[in-house]
């Protein structure tokens, strides 16, 4: 029990006061930590603040915003995908409408995909993984890109390839916006995932 408890992944939930409740009750069902971004410092630095949480615990975690709408066996199947996929970022949500320049190749990709596509980027922080010890880089990396948000910010840093499981993980409720991004525009179109899991929560 006790090393089962020791290589349980962790997930930390981004949240903001308005979708506290929901963060909430994601925590008691996933078992998760929460960092709640009380004065509305911004997306980036909600996730940086997750980041190194997922750091400081030492094992693989999960990064989770408040507006993902997740599989009923989300745990037992990334589990099984982080450990296929050990050094690999992975990204459980991978989404249609934003950004509308990778969606041509996202659909190319799909055709001939069978368990997953490689992307050369994090498109969404809805949820995804970093390996523990490319956290620390990412982290560093992240002062020097230029990007206020955490999707863009994250995907520089890392320097890699993005694998993305079929079907997603978690699907995303495509709902207005609540984060302050900074500057940047917000996003537009239907943000739903391109294949969802079947049963969501």
């Amino acid at each position: 029990m006790e090393t089962a408890e020791r290589n349980k992944i962790s997930i930390v939930i981004v949240a903001v006061p308005e979708r506290l409740e929901r963060a909430q009750y994601m925590q008691e069902k996933l078992d998760a930590l929460i960092v709640l971004d009380e004065n509305h410092m911004g997306a980036l630095y909600n996730h940086i603040r997750a980041l190194k949480l997922l750091e400081k615990i030492g094992r693989r975690g999960i990064v989770m915003e408040d507006d993902c709408r997740v599989s009923v066996t989300f745990r037992e199947d990334a589990e099984k995908i982080l450990s296929a996929y050990p050094d690999d970022l992975v990204s459980f949500y991978l989404g249609k409408g934003a950004p509308a320049y990778i969606q041509p190749l996202i659909r190319q990709k799909l055709a001939a995909a069978h368990d997953g596509i490689y992307l050369p980027s994090l498109i969404h922080a809805v949820c995804y993984s970093i390996p523990n010890n490319e956290i620390k880089k990412v982290i560093y990396n992240i002062a020097d890109n230029g990007s206020h948000q955490s999707d863009s910010s994250i995907s520089r840093a890392y320097r890699k390839n993005v694998w993305y499981p079929i079907p997603s993980l978690v699907d995303h409720i495509d709902a207005k916006s609540v984060a302050i991004h900074h500057g940047t525009r917000p996003k537009v179109g239907e943000r739903v995932a391109w294949v969802p899991p079947q049963n969501c929560w």
